[in-house]
């Protein structure tokens, strides 16, 4: 199939009979995404030129000619999409999308088109039509009810949340690769693309791995060749699990996550099911340069085993989890988030108390800043810096996530007028900052906090318990957490993590290798 759709001249997807106002959506999305196109929107697709689209959708310089065309587009854009939600959202949940086989279908073929019912849209011009419609959103030129606001929210986000978003994404850097000018997707990030980013599905469940080999640049690297002999389907995925570590894919690790749903796999082999949940790097995936390398410049060491089930490889204990704390998830209430800062904060004075601060810490103050660096796994995100290691400033944004969700917590009716309205006051005035702080506590969601024996922190896997072991991986960016067996000579996987003062190789002077070997 991959030579019939690289070869084809022209490939027409069918998506289904019209339906839910389809053709009203087809016409827009042709018209919207074709008079971006004309502006070249697509030059604007690479690392270096994004930020300047930006500037143009925000209008920073409404005398810029550039500007001056794109904005009576996106104007064009807010009036004809805005009307438009519901069938967006029914578009996204047309079943071709879910459909692992039809990756290839649009994003192997020359110039393919959408055919639903009989209208058409050329594929490439959708994601252009999507970009103006997101700059709209995201620069709050889409225009909230005054009746209803929660629910059209609501709405706006499900009509954001795009199946073909990650497909589309994997057919542009697959035609850029072909064309010389990128340099396309390895076969680890098609499957993030289909598994994580999107929610692909097979029939077969080995086909979660074959349906999408034909995409991968490093695909004759793998050495993966498909089986459909053997009877039990794990032992692909055991495969595909050694080719990705084989190449320095150990990140790999982080979406063998809990429970699977394919019996007989490793605990450190994902099952690439359409639920996996993203690492807490993902935002950060596409900074410059590592912001996070807990194994410093480290490369992976395998080590050979009898049992294909199980992965040697060489890395460094950090220490034994001796407390853990609840597990916190993003979109519980509010209270949930104040509790989960409240422990962290208990879990900083016990570590402190233990005395080995200075083993783990260059000093005091840096040990005290556990306490807001710790929630955010010491990463940050903000619309004008983008990726960074928090600083001193990120401390206000804590201290103003605290105030409000404390506040929040109060019975504003028993305080005398003059102390509530000045209660008031400095509710408003730290909420930018207690947005900002709880937006990077999200990407934590799932995991749970937790103390060492020695006094380490960290935000760990929400299977993690106390006797787990926090561990640093060669070649690893980041911590993992393996159970040891009842002998101690063999592990179990259980999640990724984050661990305060290991994330910068620190622990390569401090800890002797060891072999793990995890089944």
């Amino acid at each position: 199939m991959t030579q019939i759709y690289t070869k084809a001249d022209q490939v027409i997807v069918w998506l289904g009979p019209a339906e839910d106002n389809s053709d009203a959506l087809m016409e827009c999305l042709q018209e919207i995404g074709q008079e971006a196109a004309d502006l070249a929107i697509e030059s604007y697709l690479t690392k270096e030129r994004l930020p300047l689209l930006h500037k143009i959708m925000r209008n920073e310089n409404p005398e810029d000619p550039v500007t001056m065309q794109y904005q009576p587009l996106m104007a064009k854009a807010v009036a004809k999409l805005q009307g438009l939600l519901h069938e967006m959202v029914a578009w996204n949940e047309r079943l071709w999308f879910t459909r692992v086989w039809v990756i290839q279908e649009q994003a192997l073929g020359s110039d393919p088109f959408f055919l639903c019912g009989y209208k058409t849209v050329r594929l490439d011009l959708i994601p252009f039509a999507m970009l103006i419609w997101d700059g709209c959103v995201s620069e709050a030129t889409v225009e909230v009810p005054p009746t209803g606001a929660d629910e059209f929210r609501r709405l706006l986000l499900k009509a954001q949340d795009r199946r073909s978003s990650p497909l589309m994404a994997v057919r542009r850097r697959r035609r850029n690769f072909i064309k010389g000018v990128g340099p396309g997707d390895d076969f680890y990030h098609v499957l993030k693309k289909a598994y994580v980013d999107g929610d692909a599905q097979a029939t077969q469940t080995r086909d979660r791995i074959y349906g999408l080999l034909s995409l991968a640049t490093d695909a004759d690297k793998l050495g993966i060749t498909p089986d459909y002999v053997t009877e039990e389907s794990h032992p692909t995925f055991i495969e595909a699990a050694h080719a990705l570590v084989r190449v320095g894919r150990i990140e790999m690790l982080s979406f063998s996550q809990f429970p699977k749903d394919i019996e007989g796999l490793p605990s450190w082999v994902p099952d690439w099911r359409s639920t996996l949940e993203h690492s807490y790097l993902y935002a950060f995936e596409d900074a410059e340069k590592l912001i996070v390398r807990a194994s410093g410049e480290s490369s992976i060491e395998l080590v050979p085993t009898d049992n294909r089930g199980v992965l040697g490889i060489r890395g460094m204990i950090v220490d034994t989890i001796e407390t853990t704390g609840d597990v916190w998830r993003w979109e519980t209430d509010r209270e949930f988030r104040y509790k989960l800062l409240q422990t962290i904060t208990t879990l900083c004075e016990e570590a402190a108390a233990k005395g080995f601060g200075h083993e783990i810490y260059e000093n005091s103050d840096r040990q005290a800043e556990a306490m807001w660096r710790v929630p955010v796994a010491d990463l940050y995100w903000t619309k004008g810096v983008r990726y960074h290691r928090p600083g001193s400033a990120v401390k206000s944004d804590y201290e103003d996530c605290m105030n409000v969700l404390r506040l929040l917590s109060l019975t504003f009716e028993s305080f005398p007028p003059e102390e509530r309205q000045q209660l008031l006051d400095d509710f408003y005035r730290q909420i930018p900052g207690q947005s900002n702080y709880s937006e990077n506590m999200d990407k934590l969601s799932g995991k749970r906090p937790y103390m060492t024996r020695q006094g380490y922190l960290g935000m760990g896997p929400g299977e993690a318990c106390p006797g787990d072991v926090v561990v640093i991986l060669l070649g690893s960016r980041i911590p993992y957490v393996l159970r040891p067996s009842g002998d101690g000579t063999m592990y179990c996987f259980v999640g990724e993590a984050y661990c305060d003062g290991v994330m910068d190789g620190e622990l390569l002077t401090k800890r002797e290798k060891t072999t793990f070997l995890i089944a």
